[in-house]
């Protein structure tokens, strides 16, 4: 492994530490410019310890790093579309994942329901990880809240904007020390790919794994992130072998990654799909090296408890 001069290290440290501060910028400036955020399938996050229901749960919004799923029966597609509108409006950088039904409802307290839901969501951008529930009787909301909250504050605030009865059981968690957004920002401003990788094989060689090195420091701080490695077929390539070869591409860059100290748990590695094209001209001679795109998608996982 070659070593690095006190110049080379410094010098190495401050161009990641830049890249990690612009992408800091990027990602707070495009969360004020935008109302919509389209990430990719690959960072939406599966919530896998989601608080029980209440027996009488009509609507259910569950609350995860950018994402938001809803779920439930209203009674007619201006109350869907007024739910939607006001999660997109709360969570201007998630994405919402409608999955509301419209049904006739009994309930007598629907309205006062639904509009404290609106307001209480509004109010709920602090829960990292939870669930707001519409009941019979009120509202319940349920999940993790950054270990730093004010929760007495919160409490307050949540409170004020219900105009029903409201059950809260918030517990403050740890944070990534690096937000996921940043990361996956800086990764891309790090990775000045493509990789030129063999014909039809995934060998990294000394070209391509220098290409790779700039990252392994920015990926020192996976405590709490999961970064995802996607390669991209090149279609100059037999379609036959597309997904095979993808995989086995990032395959390859993860285990190179783990080699040089990045926790291989915290990698995945996936294969991009392409969409077909002509084939190659028969006669038409292999090339020794393809140009190979990857993608590196960051989403952060909820601590184990």
């Amino acid at each position: 492994m070659a070593r690095w001069s006190e110049d080379e290290r410094q010098a190495r440290g401050f161009f990641i530490a830049l890249a990690l501060a612009l992408a800091a910028l990027l990602v707070g400036t495009t969360a004020r410019l935008r109302l919509h955020s389209a990430r990719s399938s690959a960072n939406a996050v599966t919530f896998a310890r989601a608080p029980r229901a209440p027996s009488s749960a009509r609507i259910a919004a569950t609350l995860e790093p950018g994402k938001i799923t809803l779920d439930g029966a209203v009674r007619s597609e201006a109350e869907r579309a007024n739910l939607v509108a006001a999660a997109r409006g709360a969570f201007p950088t998630s994405d919402v994942e409608d999955h509301l039904k419209i049904t006739a409802s009994s309930d007598a307290n629907a309205n006062a329901s639904t509009t404290s839901f609106r307001a209480v969501l509004a109010e709920a951008r602090a829960v990292r990880w939870g669930t707001l529930f519409v009941t019979e009787g009120g509202l319940a909301l349920r999940g993790d809240v950054r270990d730093d909250t004010d929760l007495r504050g919160l409490d307050r605030g949540l409170r004020a904007v219900s105009k029903t009865p409201i059950e809260l059981a918030l517990v403050p968690t740890r944070t990534p020390v690096v937000d996921a957004n940043v990361l996956e920002s800086a990764l891309r401003v790090l990775f000045t790919g493509p990789l030129m990788l063999p014909w039809k094989r995934a060998e990294l060689d000394a070209q391509a794994k220098a290409t790779l090195e700039p990252l392994v420091d920015a990926m020192d701080r996976l405590d709490m992130l999961e970064v995802t490695i996607s390669a991209v077929p090149n279609v100059s390539e037999p379609a036959s072998d597309w997904d095979s070869l993808a995989l086995a591409r990032a395959e390859a860059i993860r285990e190179h990654l783990g080699s040089r100290g990045v926790v291989l748990s915290k990698l995945r590695a996936t294969a991009e799909h392409a969409a077909p094209v002509a084939p190659r001209p028969k006669g038409t001679p292999e090339p020794a090296k393809v140009a190979v795109d990857v993608r590196f998608t960051v989403r952060e996982i909820r601590e184990a408890r």
